[in-house]
């Protein structure tokens, strides 16, 4: 099972709740400083297998908390092996998939979405470009600037 450093504040952060007032996961913050949702259960149970899966769904209403709060990824720990998947809240916004089978309304995210192991998901490179020094290889750079 892994530890993700001792900096766990959880009478800060609040746990994930569903309408009717069921526990859904629990909020930390990471080695990084990054808040993650834990969700710990049995594979068995909460794992989908069929359509619109196979993969791990969260409560819709879950997820908005989550959200309001920054969350950047959701941990799912197996209770019985302490085996644990990752996925980034970008991947459940873009690739998860609505769906309701009478426990309310939920968003599965597809498996192939999900890391396992027991190391969180690294963040992702940033989107921004690297500004290039264009007239430092001739001789224009710096130098001839502070002339």
């Amino acid at each position: 099972m892994a530890n993700y450093g001792k900096k766990f504040r959880r009478q800060t952060l609040p746990r994930l709740e569903s309408l009717d007032g069921r526990k859904i996961a629990t909020l930390h913050t990471d080695h990084d400083g990054r808040i993650f949702a834990l969700k710990v259960g049995d594979v068995d149970r909460h794992k989908l297998w069929k359509a619109p899966g196979p993969g791990f769904a969260f409560d819709d209403t879950a997820l908005d908390q989550a959200r309001t709060h920054g969350v950047k990824y959701y941990v799912f720990r197996d209770r019985s092996t302490g085996f644990e998947w990752f996925a980034m809240d970008s991947d459940f916004r873009q690739h998860g998939r609505s769906f309701d089978r009478g426990f309310g309304p939920q968003t599965v995210l597809h498996e192939r979405f999900w890391r396992s192991g027991n190391h969180p998901p690294e963040p992702p490179e940033p989107t921004c470009g690297v500004q290039l020094e264009l007239f430092e290889q001739c001789g224009w750079g710096r130098s001839r600037r502070a002339a």
